[in-house]
């Protein structure tokens, strides 16, 4: 962990895997989650510098596969992406885990984003064979007595490579907490592309497409700052 203002590293945590995405708990400021490479969440605590404080094991062969994105949706919540599936294990004060999987539409996943005002989930999948271009799904995720589904509410068309990983987000727009921006890059063009959703048009189009200074390298994530 490195402190931007100083440029100094705070803590160093060895992993047993190699890390593949981490998260922050919105309820627990102190609590950190390492996704490896084997399906394994590492669970860190940056006040302890001896190691992790707790581990979630995969418990089926989707989740045994690397993990791209780790969000903590709410107090003792993970929502866990692997390659494959989507997990969401709730953790009780005795320590027990319950998980749910949800079926998601076939493709590699690429990252997960989810927005928490409106609970929705941002699924980006990688070109393929089948799709020629990234698709990012806009969905709600449903649990009932154990089982889990997703409602895909739109789907957005984006670049047609994507040679290094890259991540998507989910922003609210704001001027307008009814309305959630769409950000993904788009890799064969250079720039980010940003939709909105209610879309202020009939069209997918994009609202936006902001220059990421292509010669400098591809986008490889796009998130959010708040500046004061």
């Amino acid at each position: 962990m490195t402190c931007l203002k100083t440029n100094t590293t705070l803590v160093t945590y060895n992993t047993t895997r190699e890390c593949w995405s981490c998260g922050w708990s919105p309820a627990r400021p102190e609590q950190l989650f390492c996704g490896l490479q084997n399906g394994q969440v590492m669970v860190y605590d940056i006040r302890n510098t001896r190691g992790a404080l707790n581990t979630i094991n995969p418990n089926a062969p989707p989740q045994k596969c690397p993990v791209i994105s780790v969000i903590s949706p709410a107090k003792d919540t993970l929502l866990v992406s692997t390659l494959k599936c989507m997990t969401l294990y709730k953790m009780d004060t005795s320590g027990k885990i319950d998980w749910t999987t949800f079926p998601l539409p076939p493709g590699a996943l690429s990252s997960v984003s989810y927005e928490e005002s409106q609970s929705l989930v941002l699924a980006s999948y990688k070109p393929g064979l089948k799709h020629q271009n990234e698709r990012h799904l806009l969905m709600k995720l449903n649990t009932e007595e154990g089982q889990g589904s997703v409602d895909v509410i739109q789907t957005f068309t984006g670049s047609t490579q994507q040679t290094v990983r890259s991540r998507s987000c989910l922003i609210r727009c704001p001027d307008n907490d009814q309305h959630i921006m769409v950000c993904a890059g788009n890799q064969a063009e250079g720039v980010v592309n940003v939709w909105t959703r209610p879309s202020v048009s009939s069209t997918k189009e994009c609202l936006q497409k902001l220059n990421s200074a292509r010669e400098h390298g591809p986008v490889i994530a796009v998130g959010s700052l708040k500046i004061s």
